[in-house]
Formats: C-alpha cells, structure tokens, sequence
C-alpha cells in the first residue's frame, strides 16, 4: 500500500507498476475544504509510478506550468 501526498485521479496498472495521477485543488473549488489540505500543504499536480508490492515510490513526474488539473492517466506499451 503506498501514501500520496494528495488525492489521486487516475490510475493504471502497467507490468509490476502503478501509475497514479495527483492534481492539485484550485482555489476555488468545491474540493478546496477536504481534509488532505490540512494534513499536506504544496500539493504537487503529477504522475506517481509506485510498485504495489512494495509501496515503494519508484518515480514522479511533475507538472510545474500549464497544468494544474489531471484527469485522467494512460499508459502507452511500447511508446517511448
């Protein structure tokens, strides 16, 4: 079982691996009052790879300009 530091909106399973997608929350928003908010401050919009065996984070991509918002996570096999 792995932690995020936020609250996850996309997921995909790959081979031994979890993709997990963290948006940030807008200011206004109807989310901007959940209890994520008081435990982590900087929440970071991305994409986590975790190994579900382990918990273990095993990468992060961040998104620091054009996005704050993350819908969706898909994994291409064979696309680099």
């Amino acid at each position: 079982m792995a932690r995020f530091s936020g609250y996850t909106q996309g997921l995909r399973f790959h081979g031994t691996y979890t993709f997990v997608g963290l948006p940030k929350i807008r200011e206004k928003s109807e989310l901007e009052d959940l209890p994520i908010l008081d435990r982590v401050k900087g929440l970071k919009c991305g994409v986590w790879k975790a190994d579900p065996r382990t918990g273990e984070m095993v990468g992060f991509v961040e998104f620091k300009a054009g996005s704050e918002e993350l819908l969706a996570v898909e994994v291409f096999p064979g696309v680099r």
